[in-house]
């Protein structure tokens, strides 16, 4: 059974999720110092969010606004790739090897990569989620 049940859905929780992460007083500035945006493109449902950490606060988008957004890398990969990437539970190297998840840029496709996993990496110490800040039936599920 799939994570999301729609793009609404997908695009609300990984958007609240990147609102959640970079409004942390100790993630913010690790956000703002990489200086760097890039777009999630989600399939099964179709969906996308973008992040920009060129400013400060940085600026998460959805949707359409997140598809116009001009960024400097761009990632790929199905919403339940999506969700266990976020979670740190996708073996980056491994989902670019085998392709369920797949990177552009203007960088190179190496330093793009760099940025997305290390962008991933870096959540892996989210501080804890507030009890009402859950979404959804789950167990595991981000935050919304």
């Amino acid at each position: 059974m799939a994570v999301f049940s729609s793009q609404q859905e997908a695009e609300e929780v990984f958007g609240a999720f990147m609102e959640h992460v970079t409004s942390d007083p100790e993630l913010r500035p690790k956000f703002v110092a990489a200086a760097t945006s890039f777009r999630a493109n989600y399939t099964d449902p179709d969906c996308a969010v973008s992040l920009v950490t060129t400013v400060d606060p940085p600026v998460v988008k959805r949707g359409d606004a997140a598809m116009a957004e001009e960024v400097e890398v761009d990632m790929f990969m199905s919403t339940d790739d999506g969700h266990r990437f976020w979670l740190g539970e996708l073996n980056i190297p491994m989902a670019l090897a085998r392709r369920k998840v797949r990177v552009d840029g203007r960088r190179s496709d190496r330093h793009a990569a760099q940025a997305a996993a290390g962008t991933a990496a870096g959540l892996r110490h989210v501080p804890h989620v507030p009890e009402g800040a859950r979404h959804g039936r789950q167990a595991g599920r981000l935050s919304g």
